[in-house]
């Protein structure tokens, strides 16, 4: 057996800005798992920058408090104090969870919810943001990183429930799982297959419009990707040789 310790396994490799880049906005509901995601493809291309909000324990990430954080922050006409400059180029994103609490025996609750998150969606609508809604959680987007057909769950489980879906990709690693066999691509081509609006125009359950939003970013990384497929295929084969 050869010694196989001076094998170092390949990282994707982070790269510098352009002056100046495509930016994406993103204020994402989660404070740990997107914004460790999005975190995680940022700086892959020199092209594109990803400029996460940070939420704080004190911040209002309901979906109707991403909305105001994105006005507040983003400089317009009527907000000359916000501390984004959107240019031609760039895009904004409010990525957010349907997670309509269905567990609430209070059924108004549940029919505010779905107000409130339709006037979300006209009002980006209005003002030219996009919408990467997941039902009922992101989630539903990592689940399909791996999985082309939507999960079967027992009768004690809730395809509509966040914790069930939570569960199911426990074991999903941001650092390894995105990269891996071309998984973010197929996430993109699993989750647009399966995509189904409501009758408001919502995701359905099981659904995601994460997809658009990978869209709009793989082309820029998808160099970064190849590449470390490349360099995976060689350490896969150095160490099996090393065996």
């Amino acid at each position: 057996m050869k010694n196989n310790r001076s094998l170092k396994k390949p990282i994707p490799e982070r790269v510098e800005l352009e002056r100046d880049p495509k930016i994406i906005y993103l204020f994402v509901e989660g404070a740990k798992r997107e914004q460790q995601y999005f975190g995680f493809l940022n700086k892959r291309s020199s092209k594109l920058k990803l400029e996460i909000y940070k939420i704080q324990n004190e911040t209002d990430n309901s979906p109707l408090g991403l909305y105001k954080l994105a006005n507040y922050s983003i400089k317009s006409s009527t907000n000359l104090d916000g501390k984004y400059e959107i240019s031609e180029i760039d895009e904004v994103w409010i990525v957010l969870d349907t997670d309509l609490e269905i567990e609430n025996p209070n059924l108004q609750v549940i029919e505010n919810k779905k107000e409130m998150l339709l006037s979300i969606r006209q009002k980006c609508q209005e003002q030219g943001w996009n919408i990467a809604q997941s039902n009922p959680c992101f989630e539903v987007w990592l689940y399909y990183h791996k999985n082309i057909n939507p999960p079967i769950f027992s009768a004690e489980q809730n395809i509509e429930l966040p914790n069930d879906w939570k569960n199911l990709v426990s074991s999903f690693d941001t650092k390894t799982h995105i990269y891996e066999n071309s998984a973010f691509l197929t996430a993109i081509t699993n989750a647009k297959a399966i995509f189904e609006r409501d009758e408001n125009g919502m995701p359905k359950p099981a659904t995601t419009e994460v997809f658009l939003l990978a869209e709009k970013i793989y082309p820029f990384i998808k160099e970064n990707l190849a590449k470390f497929a490349v360099e995976k295929e060689k350490f896969n084969q150095n160490l099996k040789d090393s065996l």
